[in-house]
């Protein structure tokens, strides 16, 4: 394995962990509603969505690595590991702030949940309809 192709995987592994950091409080949440103020809620959420994105670049980038290696038959010898994962986080972070402007607190049933906006506007009454016969 190259080293570019092992900075990747550490790097996708990185990125679990820090979603899987984020799921006692979200658990939390749920059972017994929101407890933490709402600057909590924001940014947990921008550093969910941080790791998604983190993810999904580095999924990417490996695919990206692994074409050119198989089909090309190019080594990423050129490729500055440093500045690669460096940029992949660059772009992590800035495509999470959306998720860090779009949250926020909302009562529901006697319990303060976190929601995105778009979601906290959409009546419950959906979810529990009767189907019409």
């Amino acid at each position: 394995m190259s080293r570019l192709n092992q900075s990747l995987l550490l790097n996708l592994a990185i990125s679990d962990l820090l979603c899987l950091l984020t799921l006692p409080p979200w658990i939390y949440s749920l059972l017994f509603g929101w407890k933490f103020d709402p600057v909590a809620c924001k940014r947990l959420a921008c550093l969910v969505y941080c790791s998604v994105y983190g993810r999904l670049l580095t999924v990417t980038g490996l695919s990206i690595q692994r074409y050119l290696v198989v089909v090309r038959q190019r080594r990423c010898h050129l490729v500055r590991r440093r500045m690669l994962l460096f940029m992949l986080w660059l772009t992590a972070v800035i495509l999470s702030i959306p998720g860090l402007v779009n949250r926020n607190l909302q009562l529901c049933y006697f319990r303060v949940l976190a929601f995105t906006k778009r979601l906290a506007r959409q009546p419950f009454s959906v979810i529990n309809r009767q189907p019409n016969f």
